[in-house]
């Protein structure tokens, strides 16, 4: 579910923001905007940001997860995923990855979304998007709404 936080250190509002502060803070809990799940032995694992979640045929699923599982194959360096929308499915995942140098020549969005069926489950593999260049934020995260123009 979302995770949500409370503490006497909280802030109290987003200043000049009260749309913004009626919507995360209620009842003196921040809600993060934040999903995530504890397991068995009481850890917390992050999933992914709620606004980021995709529902593929009514399943949720986040980009980050597999951005993870992307980033375990031996010819990728990087890559975002967003969805996009498909009559069919609901959402669609599509996946935009950077190749190692090294790889280029030789590594396939076919090759890779074969990989894909085979480590993820079905209806989380998305569709492959080779690119040259992912563009970034100042902080290195991945600017998925520039993502979202090259659809």
């Amino acid at each position: 579910g979302e995770l949500c936080v409370r503490s006497p250190s909280l802030l109290k509002s987003y200043w000049n923001k009260p749309e913004a502060t009626a919507e995360s803070l209620r009842d003196g809990w921040l809600h993060t905007g934040d999903i995530g799940l504890i397991d068995s032995q009481g850890f917390l694992h992050f999933l992914g940001r709620r606004k980021e979640m995709l529902k593929v045929k009514g399943m949720s699923v986040f980009p980050a997860e597999i951005e993870a599982m992307l980033g375990q194959h031996p010819a990728i360096v990087g890559s975002g995923v967003i969805g996009r929308p498909d009559a069919e499915r609901g959402q669609v995942p599509v996946a935009f990855v950077l190749v190692h140098e090294a790889a280029r020549a030789t590594t396939k969005a076919e090759d890779i979304a074969v990989w894909c069926k085979q480590n993820m489950a079905i209806y989380k593999v998305p569709e492959i998007r080779i690119a040259n260049e992912l563009p970034m934020t100042a902080t290195g995260k991945v600017k998925k709404e520039e993502l979202a123009k090259l659809l």
